[in-house]
Protein backbone atom coordinates (compact mmCIF):
# COMPACT_ATOMS: atom_id res chain seq x y z
CA UNK A 1 0.00 0.00 0.00
CA UNK A 2 1.95 3.48 -1.09
CA UNK A 3 0.47 6.27 1.72
CA UNK A 4 1.16 9.81 0.32
CA UNK A 5 1.93 12.41 2.45
CA UNK A 6 0.64 12.78 6.03
CA UNK A 7 2.28 15.92 7.84
CA UNK A 8 2.15 17.53 11.03
CA UNK A 9 3.57 18.09 14.48
CA UNK A 10 3.66 14.36 15.10
CA UNK A 11 4.98 13.57 11.79
CA UNK A 12 8.43 13.09 13.87
CA UNK A 13 8.08 9.76 13.97
CA UNK A 14 11.30 8.26 13.82
CA UNK A 15 12.56 11.34 14.99
CA UNK A 16 15.79 10.85 17.39
CA UNK A 17 14.51 11.00 20.98
CA UNK A 18 16.83 14.40 21.38
CA UNK A 19 15.10 16.31 18.89
CA UNK A 20 11.56 14.96 19.28
CA UNK A 21 11.37 15.85 23.12
CA UNK A 22 11.69 19.56 21.98
CA UNK A 23 8.92 21.47 22.60
CA UNK A 24 7.12 22.97 19.21
CA UNK A 25 6.70 26.14 21.02
CA UNK A 26 3.86 27.54 22.61
CA UNK A 27 1.43 27.76 20.29
CA UNK A 28 1.34 24.05 19.95
CA UNK A 29 -1.84 22.73 20.58
CA UNK A 30 -1.78 19.02 21.84
CA UNK A 31 -3.46 15.96 20.55
CA UNK A 32 -2.37 16.88 17.06
CA UNK A 33 -1.25 13.45 16.07
CA UNK A 34 -5.36 13.01 15.53
CA UNK A 35 -4.43 14.67 12.43
CA UNK A 36 -2.22 12.42 11.34
CA UNK A 37 -4.27 9.25 12.35
CA UNK A 38 -7.04 10.58 10.55
CA UNK A 39 -5.12 11.38 7.45
CA UNK A 40 -3.72 7.70 7.50
CA UNK A 41 -7.24 6.16 7.62
CA UNK A 42 -8.25 7.97 5.53
CA UNK A 43 -5.86 6.60 2.94
CA UNK A 44 -6.81 3.10 3.96
CA UNK A 45 -4.09 2.41 6.83
CA UNK A 46 -5.25 0.06 9.68
CA UNK A 47 -4.59 0.36 13.50
CA UNK A 48 -3.56 -2.72 15.39
CA UNK A 49 -3.21 -2.37 19.53
CA UNK A 50 -0.08 -4.20 20.36
CA UNK A 51 0.00 -3.72 24.62
CA UNK A 52 3.36 -5.04 24.77
CA UNK A 53 5.06 -2.10 22.28
CA UNK A 54 7.90 -0.52 24.32
CA UNK A 55 7.20 3.12 24.21
CA UNK A 56 10.03 5.79 25.72
CA UNK A 57 9.58 9.28 27.04
CA UNK A 58 12.06 11.49 27.35
CA UNK A 59 10.77 13.93 30.25
CA UNK A 60 12.86 17.49 30.57
CA UNK A 61 13.50 18.89 33.77
CA UNK A 62 11.37 21.97 32.60
CA UNK A 63 8.57 19.36 31.97
CA UNK A 64 7.59 18.71 35.48
CA UNK A 65 7.64 22.44 36.28
CA UNK A 66 4.37 23.78 37.67
CA UNK A 67 3.93 26.81 34.78
CA UNK A 68 5.05 24.14 31.97
CA UNK A 69 2.29 21.68 33.30
CA UNK A 70 -0.25 24.31 33.32
CA UNK A 71 0.75 25.64 29.95
CA UNK A 72 0.31 21.44 28.94
CA UNK A 73 -2.83 21.79 29.91
CA UNK A 74 -4.06 24.76 27.86
CA UNK A 75 -2.78 23.14 24.92
CA UNK A 76 -4.31 20.12 25.86
CA UNK A 77 -7.55 21.88 26.08
CA UNK A 78 -6.88 23.97 22.65
CA UNK A 79 -5.91 20.18 20.89
CA UNK A 80 -9.57 19.30 22.62
CA UNK A 81 -10.79 22.12 20.68
CA UNK A 82 -9.63 21.49 17.62
CA UNK A 83 -10.68 17.55 17.68
CA UNK A 84 -13.86 18.55 18.32
CA UNK A 85 -14.24 20.94 15.61
CA UNK A 86 -17.36 20.05 13.99
CA UNK A 87 -19.45 20.49 17.88
CA UNK A 88 -17.73 23.88 18.45
CA UNK A 89 -20.75 25.78 19.48
CA UNK A 90 -22.07 28.01 16.52
CA UNK A 91 -24.42 30.30 18.70
CA UNK A 92 -24.21 32.53 21.95
CA UNK A 93 -26.58 29.91 23.78
CA UNK A 94 -23.89 26.92 22.97
CA UNK A 95 -21.32 29.43 24.37
CA UNK A 96 -23.17 29.21 27.40
CA UNK A 97 -22.22 25.87 28.64
CA UNK A 98 -18.72 26.28 27.68
CA UNK A 99 -18.37 30.14 29.45
CA UNK A 100 -20.37 28.00 32.71
CA UNK A 101 -17.56 25.27 32.73
CA UNK A 102 -15.08 27.92 32.76
CA UNK A 103 -16.40 30.10 35.49
CA UNK A 104 -17.01 27.08 37.68
CA UNK A 105 -13.10 26.34 37.50
CA UNK A 106 -12.25 29.72 38.08
CA UNK A 107 -14.50 30.20 40.74
CA UNK A 108 -12.87 26.50 42.43
CA UNK A 109 -9.64 27.44 42.31
CA UNK A 110 -10.51 31.33 44.54
CA UNK A 111 -11.80 28.25 47.08
CA UNK A 112 -8.87 26.20 46.78
CA UNK A 113 -6.60 28.44 48.91
CA UNK A 114 -6.98 25.89 51.94
CA UNK A 115 -6.64 22.48 50.12
CA UNK A 116 -3.41 20.74 50.15
CA UNK A 117 -1.09 21.26 46.77
CA UNK A 118 -2.09 18.58 44.79
CA UNK A 119 -6.08 19.09 44.54
CA UNK A 120 -5.34 23.15 44.13
CA UNK A 121 -3.22 21.86 41.33
CA UNK A 122 -6.23 19.88 40.09
CA UNK A 123 -8.07 22.56 40.21
CA UNK A 124 -5.43 25.49 38.42
CA UNK A 125 -5.01 22.86 35.66
CA UNK A 126 -8.62 22.29 34.95
CA UNK A 127 -8.92 26.44 34.44
CA UNK A 128 -6.17 26.37 32.07
CA UNK A 129 -7.70 23.59 30.03
CA UNK A 130 -10.69 25.40 30.10
CA UNK A 131 -9.19 28.49 28.84
CA UNK A 132 -7.15 26.78 26.22
CA UNK A 133 -10.07 24.78 24.79
CA UNK A 134 -12.60 28.44 24.66
CA UNK A 135 -9.23 30.52 23.33
CA UNK A 136 -9.32 27.77 20.35
CA UNK A 137 -13.11 27.36 20.07
CA UNK A 138 -13.19 30.84 19.59
CA UNK A 139 -10.51 31.11 17.11
CA UNK A 140 -11.99 28.20 15.23
CA UNK A 141 -15.20 30.08 14.90
CA UNK A 142 -13.36 33.24 13.52
CA UNK A 143 -13.65 35.43 16.69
Amino acid sequence: MRISRCAGPSSKIGASTKRSARSPGPSYAQGSEWALLTGLRAQGVGFVHVPAAAVIHTILPHQVEIDWLLGRAERIGRGSARIKRRRVPKSPLGWLGLYARLGLARLRALRAGSLAVPARFRIVHRVRYWQGYVAEARKLRGE
